[in-house]
């Protein structure tokens, strides 16, 4: 057997001992059950074809010899909401082949950094490897402003990583950095993601001029860089795919650009809480309705939005 796929049922029990015998498996999905028991190496000491681990969701407990070294490289891991932490799993370090990595909700405050920055500094694929990294929800707090990262999707939101902003590669589309306490101004390699369709950067400690550094991302759809020390005055050329637009609470000065109402796509714009003067521009009152529902990306994430007063978190997805 080499595809072996039992995800998203309700199986109970303990895993059992003779999958850890198909020697010739590739593919293991067994994620988002009711198994019970414990997860240990030895589940996986004779698997030296695996490629493909997925046991996110799983109420588990997960041990691992420290020193274990798996018979494996996996280029698609998840361990999504499962308890690995306070440490980062140390036998993830082994591996130098992946292209997805799904560690959110993990419960993991605590990195080995030098090992830690050599794996998630690691992939370097071609172009069309669509390569993941989500870290999303734990609570790292490490200092990656040296590194370039080169997945095209990089999701670390709701941590304490601190310093710089990271390089991103080229090849990024979408970046959510947001809920950590990432400090100084926009690294100026970022104006090389001519690809980028998402950056959430909310909730920060960011400064600088930031939007002349996305003034020539023609292709972004989102832009959220609420909560933040960012200022300047709001350029006149940024992309004409905007859908939503957060700046709010930050020192944002000087007037509001008329030509930012041109884009036909724009359902949500957020500039409160900053330092605006001057008076709206007379295109605003010619507005018809910004339609919510009729906004697609290729993407699944989520958007707060501040309608009224009021905070909605707003999903977005390719099957909405």
């Amino acid at each position: 057997m080499r595809h072996l796929g039992l995800s998203h049922n309700q199986l109970q029990g303990s895993i059992p001992d003779g999958i850890g015998n198909l020697s010739s498996l590739n593919f293991l999905s067994i994620g988002s059950n009711n198994f019970s028991g414990e997860i240990s190496n030895l589940n996986f000491s004779k698997l030296s074809s695996l490629d493909w681990l997925d046991l996110r969701s799983l109420n588990c407990v997960f041990q691992f010899d420290l020193d274990w070294v798996p018979p494996f490289q996996l280029s698609h891991l998840s361990l999504k909401n499962t308890t690995q932490g306070p440490h980062f799993p140390f036998w993830i370090y082994t591996q130098k082949s992946l292209q997805y990595l799904d560690l959110s909700s993990s419960g993991i405050s605590l990195v080995d950094r030098n090992k830690f920055s050599n794996l998630i500094e690691r992939i370097a694929g071609p172009r069309d490897i669509h390569s993941e990294l989500i870290l999303s929800n734990n609570s790292i707090a490490e200092d990656i402003s040296n590194l370039t990262l080169n997945w095209y999707e990089l999701r670390l939101d709701h941590n304490n990583f601190t310093g710089g902003l990271p390089n991103i590669s080229p090849m990024a589309i979408l970046v959510d950095l947001s809920f950590n306490s990432f400090s100084g101004s926009i690294p100026h390699s970022w104006k090389n993601l001519t690809d980028l369709q998402y950056i959430n950067l909310w909730s920060n400690r960011l400064s600088g001029e930031i939007l002349r550094h996305l003034s020539d991302l023609n292709q972004l759809e989102i832009m959220n860089l609420g909560e933040n020390e960012f200022f300047g005055t709001i350029p006149i050329l940024i992309s004409q795919n905007l859908k939503v637009v957060i700046l709010r609470a930050n020192q944002f000065e000087g007037t509001i650009p008329p030509q930012l109402f041109n884009r036909s796509n724009l359902f949500h714009l957020d500039l409160a809480h900053n330092k605006l003067s001057g008076s709206l521009p007379h295109c605003v009152y010619n507005l018809t309705q910004m339609d919510i529902d009729h906004v697609y990306v290729w993407y699944s994430t989520t958007i707060d939005l501040f309608i009224k007063g009021h905070n909605y978190v707003y999903k977005v997805s390719p099957d909405r």
